[in-house]
């Protein structure tokens, strides 16, 4: 099973990487909440090309998370209780305290979790998927190629991308996606006392705010925390007030592959499915509360073909449309298999921990085992 993930952006979508510091156009400043990029070689444009992705893990985490639901509402249903260890666990594939176990071990929690069998956890149990970066299709009409400055021009003037190629022996990135576009919030409730505007903000506004907000925050770091300053800080207007964040723009399609390490079984194969059609309800990426990662999905069978698409209303963002075109998963194989299997979910399928050995159990046997030795 080899499942092919195409997804378009129809909001702006990010997925933070990092906040560094970039420079506008009159070279100022300025702190910015980057998105993930990768670089890599185009034969077609003969050069190094730097492109916008959402991550593999991304999408894992939240594939893993819809999973993880559909047991526990099951759960719930049934009265079944979950123990913090075992909830993080699945849902999380958190467990620090769990190293590899032996192998009996891993085949008896996968038999009992899918979840834990589909997508692993910790460094205890494998998971059986893999899911690969997803990457923007047809972008070289996007593409824009880097002007380069003179060695002896001031570096202050030079691009984000530019001012990382400190190395003669490293390649230059040649080129860039217009993909990748940068907009500015603002939490208006704190604005407003500070402007004669109630609603409207001029780009003259928010750069009198963003000076202000310099200023203040120089001012605290010279300033001690004495009695005296403990009735400014009442006034003082809130630093992250302002916040640059790049973007990919609506329209923008992706593709990622889901590949299996191992083969699934008809109970994990059916919960995938299910996992991916509630997924496709869901924000990807970050600050949905800004109105980012609303995308339409075409998911395939690469040898099969589609298995589910889902759009949404371009009247109405909150309203999609599913389509299953599940024939060789139908009702008589997977998703009914997975199904059954959840109408029987025990506490034995949400609990798995206790027949798992932590390493501090590991370390109490070994410890044991040696003092016999000596003895």
């Amino acid at each position: 099973m080899d499942l092919k993930v195409n997804f378009t952006t129809v909001t702006p979508l990010m997925q933070i990487e990092t906040t560094g510091i970039k420079r506008d156009s009159n070279g100022d400043e300025k702190s910015v909440t980057s998105i993930k990029r990768r670089t890599i070689y185009d034969e077609g444009v003969e050069g190094l090309v730097t492109l916008p992705i959402y991550t593999g893990n991304g999408f894992r985490g939240l594939l893993r998370r819809k999973m993880s639901e559909i047991l526990l509402e099951k759960a719930l249903e049934k009265g079944i209780k979950i123990s913090t260890t075992d909830y993080f666990l699945m849902t999380a594939g958190g467990g620090a305290n769990y190293q590899k176990q032996e192998f009996d071990v891993v085949k008896k929690v996968q038999e009992l979790n899918p979840v834990i069998s589909i997508l692993g956890t910790s460094l205890a149990i494998p998971g059986k998927l893999i899911v690969t970066d997803f990457m923007p299709d047809n972008y070289r009409p996007y593409l824009f190629e880097y002007k380069r400055k003179d060695k002896n021009q001031n570096t202050s003037e030079q691009s984000s991308e530019e001012e990382l190629e400190t190395s003669e022996n490293v390649p230059s990135v040649r080129f860039g996606c217009s993909f990748i576009q940068e907009r500015t919030f603002t939490k208006k409730d704190d604005l407003l006392a500070q402007t004669k505007f109630s609603r409207f903000l001029s780009k003259e506004d928010i750069k009198v705010w963003e000076e202000v907000i310099e200023k203040e925050r120089a001012e605290k770091a010279n300033k001690n925390n004495t009695e005296e300053n403990q009735g400014d800080k009442k006034e003082r207007k809130t630093i992250q007030s302002i916040l640059n964040a790049e973007y990919i723009i609506p329209g923008v399609k992706f593709t990622g592959y889901i590949s299996e390490k191992e083969p699934l079984t008809d109970i994990e194969f059916g919960l995938l499915l299910k996992a991916l059609k509630n997924l496709t309800y869901e924000y990807l990426g970050a600050g949905s509360s800004n109105g980012f990662g609303i995308v339409n999905y075409n998911i395939y069978d690469v040898i099969g073909g589609e298995v589910l698409s889902s759009l949404v209303d371009s009247n109405n963002l909150l309203n999609r449309t599913i389509s299953d075109s599940m024939s060789e998963y139908d009702d008589t194989n997977c998703i009914s298999s997975f199904e059954k299997w959840l109408s029987e979910l025990k506490s034995d399928n949400i609990n798995v921990s206790k027949i798992m050995r932590s390493k501090d159990e590991k370390k109490a046997q070994k410890s044991k085992k040696s003092n016999q030795e000596e003895e």
